[in-house]
């Protein structure tokens, strides 16, 4: 066997030796910390408390599979991974399904932007609109797809791009037909809308709520309607009426 071969021969016996010390090393590591990342509305508690019993397993000893599945069984989360980190740590990351509305007939139920119904997250949710006239059934989990659903998740898929949008909007009403009423925050002003042309629609909402809404605080407009092309038409309070 010539020098060279015995160089390479050593070099490969190095590298395998290496390998198995590497590998015997990461089997000995030992998992004693759990870190959630990604999650807004469901508490870390919740995705702790269920895997606290295989801490003080091997590290890298778990198959999350099954894990993965059981916890995005929970109605806010979409997505679940968990991953392990050196030298001791389980991450949990997590996507979450994010409310876009709230139902002012049941309180306690949230749309998001598919149309699936949730439960009041675990943690507080500010700022998000309401709408009413949605109707049953409320079983969380469902993902609505009638009529009334798909006329108002357009609009919810709109504001829910843009806080500055959602901000001008308190509540949206669902009426026969089905018809769209936009509720202002300034003022509680209806403004009709179609389900269609929401882009169009909101320039000239926005264009009203910053030109009259603004100036007049909220106050001398009874109703504004959306829904003719390139047309804003404003229905005025008495005078003297708020």
């Amino acid at each position: 066997m010539s020098s060279r071969e015995i160089r390479v021969l050593f070099f490969c016996l190095l590298l395998i030796g290496l390998g198995v010390g590497l590998w015997q090393w990461r089997e000995r590591l030992i998992a004693s910390r759990l870190v959630v990342k990604g999650n807004r509305l469901v508490a870390d508690s919740t995705l702790i408390r269920p895997l606290l019993s295989e801490l003080g397993s091997p590290l890298y000893g778990v198959d999350w599979t099954v894990w993965e599945r059981r916890l995005a069984r929970h109605p806010y989360i979409r997505a679940v991974r968990i991953r392990s980190r050196l030298p001791d740590t389980w991450v949990v990351s997590v996507e979450e399904r994010m409310p876009v509305a709230r139902l002012s007939e049941r309180p306690d139920r949230f749309l998001d932007e598919e149309g699936r119904l949730l439960p009041e997250p675990e943690r507080p949710l500010a700022g998000v609109l309401w709408v009413r006239g949605l109707g049953p059934p409320y079983t969380i989990g469902l993902v609505r797809t009638d009529t009334a659903m798909r006329a108002i998740l357009p609009w919810l898929r709109w504001l829910r791009q843009d806080p500055r949008r959602s901000a001008l909007v308190a509540e949206i009403v669902i009426r026969p037909g089905p018809e769209l009423v936009l509720y202002t925050t300034l003022g509680y002003v209806p403004v009709r809308v179609e389900p269609v042309r929401v882009e169009e629609q909101w320039v000239a909402f926005e264009a009203f709520y910053r030109q009259v809404l603004l100036p007049r605080r909220g106050q001398g407009v009874q109703e504004v309607d959306l829904r003719y092309r390139g047309q804003v038409i404003t229905k005025e309070n008495p005078k003297g009426s708020g």
